[in-house]
């Protein structure tokens, strides 16, 4: 399970309650998106803590973008 991962993990996919509630504890990062049939979605990446801190040490820049 990805829970399990003591690396980082980022898990893209669209906004769900499935993975909400599955993974407590991750930081999400939203965006609008399209379909393949042109409907608006929104796309969102999951970060585990690791795979978060690892961002924010890296590039604090970014973070003040999302």
């Amino acid at each position: 399970m990805l829970r399990a991962h003591l690396g980082p993990v980022v898990l893209s996919a669209y906004a769900n309650d499935y993975y909400t509630q599955q993974l407590p504890g991750w930081h999400t990062v939203s965006t609008g998106a399209r379909t393949q049939t042109n409907a608006h979605r929104a796309e969102t990446l999951w970060l585990n803590p690791v795979a978060w801190r690892r961002l924010t040490h890296v590039s604090p820049v970014l973070l003040e973008r999302m």
